[in-house]
């Protein structure tokens, strides 16, 4: 994605754990405490496709909708993958 700027894998983590718990804030607390690599990497991709929303919603390229729609749909399917998570991680 040209017009990204580079961000370290951590800060993309942390960006997107704050954005779950904000949209999931009935998760918050597990959220906010898992450490396994697995969620951490969710993190990051929520992080990035997160940050890609904002790109293209600046955007004035032909592709702008079509991408908007791509990444609001993997943003959905991670929150989806958060909980499922999240639930296995406490056990049920």
């Amino acid at each position: 994605m040209h017009g990204l700027t580079a961000t370290s894998g951590t800060e993309l983590g942390e960006n997107g754990r704050q954005r779950l718990k904000s949209r999931l804030p009935e998760h918050r607390l597990a959220i906010a405490t898992a450490t396994d690599d697995g969620f951490l990497e969710l993190c990051e991709a929520y992080g990035l496709a997160s940050a890609a929303i904002a790109h293209w919603s600046r955007s004035t390229q032909p592709e702008r909708d079509e991408r908007l729609r791509e990444y609001h749909e993997l943003v959905a399917s991670l929150e989806k993958e958060a909980v499922e998570h999240l639930r296995g991680y406490r056990g049920g």
